[in-house]
């Protein structure tokens, strides 16, 4: 096991006995998403807006659910590495 610990270590950079969870990339890009577009519907015709609100909605339920997962995992006291995308 000594191969795949130092190769561990080696890949993560990390020490090889985890006590808690590590995030890397904790942030995405999902609210710049979202402002920009409500920038967008603040400028969109009529005929797009729905279609619009539709996309931010959707997008504003994936950032809740993003949030709740990453509370739930940094409260789990499990030892992990969590790469968020």
């Amino acid at each position: 096991m000594g191969v795949f610990d130092s190769f561990k270590e080696l890949v993560t950079q990390k020490p090889v006995g985890l006590k808690k969870p590590d995030f890397y990339k904790a942030d995405s890009d999902s609210k710049k998403q979202l402002e920009r577009l409500q920038q967008l519907h603040a400028t969109a015709p009529d005929r797009g807006k729905p279609q619009i609100e539709r996309d931010m909605k959707l997008l504003a339920y994936g950032i809740a659910g993003e949030e709740n997962v990453a509370f739930e995992l940094n409260n789990s006291y499990l030892p992990i590495i969590v790469l968020h995308n």
